[in-house]
C-alpha cells in the first residue's frame, strides 16, 4: 500500500469534580493508504489521584467508499499504576462505525483479576474473667485473666471488569460552521467486591476548529470518574512518523489547526484518536481480616483471711471502751462485782 500523510499527536485534559486528569496520544500509521488503515496507538495519561496509565494499542480501520463508512476494531494492554502504588494489567478490545452523519463505539475492558493489598490496621480488644473464690494460705483468693488480640484487616483492590458502548449523530445544518455530535450511550462494570456500576452515559462533543475539539460527558455513576459531569479539551496536531524517519518535518500541516473546513472528507476520519476510557477504575474490598495474636496473663489476689477454730474474731469496740472482758461492752460493763 502506497504511503500517505498519517497520524496525529493529542494533547487532551479533563476535568470532574473530583478528578482532573491529563493525558498525550500518539496514532501512527504502520501500513495504510486512503481505504485501509493498520496504526499503532500509544496513550500516557495522569490523574490528581496519583494513578498513573500507560496504553499500547493496535487498530485498524477499512473505509467502504459506498456507502461511505469506516469499520474499526482494535486491541489494547492497558498499565494501570494505581493511587496505592499497585500494578493492574488489563486487556482492552473495542469495535467502531464512523459515517458522515452516525457514529458508534463499543469498548470492553478486562483487568488480570488479581488482588492487590491497599492499606492495613489493627484493632484491639481485651478481654476480663475473674474465677469462683478459691481457698490457698489460708485466704480466699480468686484469679483474674487478662486476654488482649490484636487483629490485622488488610483492604484489598482489584481492576473493574466492563463495557461502555455509544452511539451518537452529527447534528445537521450546524456542520457548515463547526462539527457537534450528541452521543448516547451505556455501561456496566461488574465490581469484585460488590456495588456493580450500571447506567447511562451522554457525551457532546464539539470540534471548533481542525485540530481542536471540546467535549462534555455524563455518567450516571460518578465513582467512575470523579464526579456526573466531565469536561474535555483536546488539541490534535498531525504527526507522521513516517515522515521523521525520511528527515521531514512530521509535523506538516500543524498550522491548519486553528483552521475549520466544514466539508471535511470521511477518509480523513481515518486516523481520528480512538475514543476509549481514560479513567480506569479500580474497587477497593471491604476491610478482611489477614491474621491475629492472642496475649494472656492471670493474676491471683487475695481477698479474707480464712477463720478456723482457734483465730480469733476481729476485736469490737464499744461505748465504755475496753476489749469487751476487762473493760465490758454493753450492759456487761455496768454491772456490780459479787460480794
Amino acid at each position: 500500500m502506497a504511503e500517505e500523510p498519517f497520524g496525529q499527536i493529542t494533547f487532551g485534559a479533563k476535568f470532574s469534580q473530583d478528578l482532573q486528569s491529563g493525558y498525550v496520544d500518539i496514532l501512527s500509521g504502520l501500513v495504510h493508504d486512503r481505504n485501509n488503515a493498520l496504526f499503532l496507538n500509544l496513550r500516557g495519561t495522569l490523574g490528581d489521584d496519583d494513578q498513573q496509565i500507560v496504553s499500547v494499542g493496535l487498530g485498524f480501520r477499512h473505509l467502504f467508499e459506498d456507502p461511505g463508512i469506516i469499520v474499526g476494531g482494535n486491541v489494547y494492554y492497558d498499565y494501570i499504576d494505581s493511587e496505592a502504588g499497585n500494578g493492574i494489567d488489563q486487556l482492552g478490545l473495542g469495535a467502531e462505525v464512523l459515517t458522515h452523519w452516525v457514529d458508534a463505539r463499543f469498548n470492553y475492558y478486562m483487568p488480570d483479576g488479581d488482588r492487590h493489598l491497599v492499606r492495613t490496621f489493627t484493632v484491639n480488644q481485651h478481654d476480663r474473667s475473674v474465677s469462683p473464690p478459691f481457698e490457698r494460705n489460708r485466704f480466699i483468693q480468686e484469679s483474674v485473666r487478662n486476654t488482649n488480640t490484636a487483629t490485622t484487616f488488610g483492604v484489598f483492590e482489584e481492576g473493574i471488569e466492563g463495557w461502555n458502548a455509544e452511539v451518537g449523530f452529527l447534528v445537521p445544518g450546524l456542520d457548515k460552521y463547526m462539527e457537534l455530535r450528541i452521543f448516547a450511550g451505556a455501561y456496566g462494570y461488574s465490581n469484585p467486591h460488590g456495588g456493580d456500576f450500571n447506567g447511562f452515559k451522554g457525551r457532546a462533543e464539539l470540534r471548533v476548529t481542525e485540530g481542536i475539539t471540546l467535549d462534555a460527558e455524563y455518567w450516571d455513576d460518578k465513582e467512575l470518574v470523579g464526579g456526573h459531569w466531565v469536561g474535555g479539551i483536546r488539541v490534535s496536531l498531525p504527526f507522521d512518523i513516517g515522515l521523521l524517519c525520511q528527515g521531514k518535518n512530521p509535523f506538516e500541516g500543524a498550522g491548519d489547526i486553528f483552521k475549520f473546513r466544514p466539508a471535511r472528507q470521511l477518509h480523513e476520519r481515518m486516523d481520528e484518536m480512538v475514543i476509549r476510557s481514560h479513567r480506569i477504575m479500580t474497587g477497593d474490598s471491604k476491610p478482611e481480616p489477614m491474621g491475629s495474636m492472642t496475649t494472656t496473663n492471670t493474676t491471683t489476689l487475695p481477698l479474707d483471711p480464712i477463720r478456723r477454730g482457734g483465730t480469733p474474731p476481729p476485736p469490737k469496740t464499744g461505748g465504755g471502751g475496753g476489749d469487751g472482758e476487762g473493760g465490758g461492752d454493753g450492759e456487761g460493763g455496768n454491772e456490780k462485782p459479787p460480794t
